[in-house]
């Protein structure tokens, strides 16, 4: 396991002084099974699941449907308001959005879901700033900064000066096509109408995994958890690899808003991430 600090203003647990679970070829067999496969197992537990990607595609693609017949219905009953210049073109801008709103919309890639480490250290110091100083007062096992997929969002590319803005239960909004009055022929005919693409909003996690081969009863590795927490930095998470893992005790630990996978766990990511030999 990590050397787990205390601290200050706690009395030291004999527990937490050393690690004697981090000096066995156990544990070394352990961690080296974790960092072989920490992208895998990364990906596995931080990215967007499957029915959350799903669920955010079809939101965005409803909301991209509306504005774009939002703003095609405000371009033309602004074609009603100008001469036959600007109408015409007002007219054809419409018909060009709403044509666009109707087209089919390629899925996302798939790879938008994944979580990506972008950088990982073994036994990182663990610091606290004490007095005028920062000591190490601990290490982690594996320190992980990870760019997690946070929101799923369709970019419409309507018209640059089209505001479509849906209208809520509480205010009615009116969709505008430009920000100036009176509509300059130019700038009508200049906007261009283009499919809408997909990106991720991302969250970057300062992720810490402890790894330990000696059973800990459930009280005190939560205790020893909750310590952990109080030294990482902001936007963290902490996983936990055991040997094993009961699923009560899984249960219990991913209430306190904690990971935890086990030896087999790896074992089986570490099975279908291999590649098949070709025969």
């Amino acid at each position: 396991m990590s050397k787990v600090p205390t601290p200050l203003s706690r009395p030291t647990p004999r527990s937490h002084r050393k690690s004697s679970d981090a000096a066995t070829e156990q544990h070394a067999a352990l961690l080296k099974l974790v960092w072989e496969n920490l992208d895998a197992a990364v990906k596995n537990v931080f990215s967007m699941s499957d029915a959350t990607f799903e669920s955010q595609r079809i939101e965005e693609e409803e909301s991209y449907r509306q504005h774009a017949d939002y703003a095609a219905s405000d371009a033309r009953k602004k074609a009603a308001e100008y001469d036959q210049p600007r109408a015409e073109a007002l007219e054809r801008l419409g018909k060009a959005v709403a044509a666009m709103g109707k087209k089919r919309i390629p899925a996302p890639d798939n790879a938008l879901r994944t979580a990506i480490i972008t950088e990982r250290i073994l036994e990182a110091p663990i610091e606290e700033q004490r007095a005028s100083r920062t000591e190490t007062v601990g290490f982690i096992d594996i320190a992980c900064t990870v760019t997690c997929p946070s929101r799923l969002e369709l970019e419409d590319h309507l018209p640059c000066r089209l505001h479509t803005i849906e209208p809520s239960r509480h205010e009615i909004h009116r969709a505008t096509l430009f920000r100036r009055d009176p509509y300059d022929l130019r700038d009508i005919e200049s906007q261009e109408v283009k499919a809408p693409t997909w990106k991720m909003r991302s969250k970057v996690v300062s992720l810490w995994i402890d790894v330990r081969t000696l059973e800990t009863p459930v009280g005190q590795l939560l205790r020893e958890l909750k310590t952990l927490r109080e030294f990482a930095p902001m936007n963290h998470q902490i996983l936990v690899v055991t040997e094993s893992v009961d699923p009560a005790v899984r249960s219990m630990v991913n209430h306190e808003g904690f990971y935890i996978v086990s030896r087999e766990w790896l074992e089986d990511l570490a099975g279908l991430e291999a590649p098949s030999s070709d025969r």
